[in-house]
């Protein structure tokens, strides 16, 4: 009969429970069905588990980074429970404490009295600084050279770079070139000879039996290096491996002309 229920609601048996109290709560109290999580905690004697201790169960559950338990005095239900998650799951994030509590200590807290703010992850904030890549084309032209163009994307934003080689044609390489430009054009560095950031050099290598490209990216005498699995396209290879030296210690903030280490905002954490 549990199993039909379970089935049939979605509900585990203590979730049914109190969901059947909550309505039997609700019209018990004058405002019939209004209310009714107020009416179910008001109506059934809650314990007292201290505040830090509630703080700490709740920072345990995925996705929140901090949590805030107000109290009235003595008062055991909480008046107030601030929570501060990454990502969209704040209603999940919510209703797992709530459930949490509950599990543990017959604590019940409706959820009028959560008040949750969704804040970026620091993956999120990392990500959203790394140039990605959006496009890459190589056209081979009547004279049997190519125009490598390479499309970045980064903060909400487009970035092209294009490279023009002669035969005889290394595609790797020249894909490399217009990473690197349109790289210098995300960054806000100059275009053109005078680029503060140019391509030292792209070679193939091997290492544990897999084939790979190995990018030099030169800015201010620092040789920066980047390294990509080939795959079945080299000229992709080597953009990426052009990334790969550029995105460890380029700040990719379109518009800005500074060059250092990340440096994400502190996150409220445990």
């Amino acid at each position: 009969m549990v199993q039909r229920r379970v089935r049939r609601t979605g509900r585990l048996p203590w979730q049914e429970e109190v969901a059947h109290e909550l309505l039997q709560a609700a019209a018990e109290q004058p405002g019939g069905l209004q209310g009714p999580e107020e009416a179910f905690a008001a109506a059934h004697p809650q314990p007292w588990v201290a505040t830090e201790v509630l703080e700490r169960v709740a920072r345990q559950v995925v996705g929140v980074e901090a949590c805030w338990v107000i109290r009235d005095g003595d008062v055991p239900l909480p008046r107030q429970v601030r929570v501060v998650v990454h990502g969209s799951r704040r209603s999940a994030v919510a209703r797992d404490i709530q459930s949490a509590w509950y599990a543990l200590w017959g604590l019940y807290v409706p959820r009028s009295h959560f008040v949750v703010t969704a804040v970026r992850s620091r993956l999120d904030l990392l990500s959203e600084r790394r140039l990605q890549l959006r496009r890459l084309e190589v056209l081979r032209d009547r004279d049997h050279g190519a125009v490598a163009t390479v499309v970045l994307f980064g903060r909400g934003r487009l970035f092209e770079g294009q490279a023009r080689a002669e035969a005889p044609l290394d595609t790797a390489r020249l894909a490399a070139e217009a990473a690197v430009r349109a790289l210098a054009v995300a960054l806000g560095l100059g275009r053109g000879g005078d680029d503060p950031i140019a391509l030292l050099d792209v070679r193939r290598t091997e290492l544990g039996g897999v084939r790979a490209l190995v990018a030099a990216v030169v800015r201010q005498g620092a040789v920066l290096l980047g390294i990509s699995a080939m795959g079945a396209d080299p000229a992709e290879a080597a953009v990426r491996a052009v990334l790969d030296a550029t995105n460890r210690v380029a700040s990719t903030v379109p518009g800005t002309r500074g060059w250092g280490p990340l440096t994400p905002r502190a996150i409220p954490g445990r």
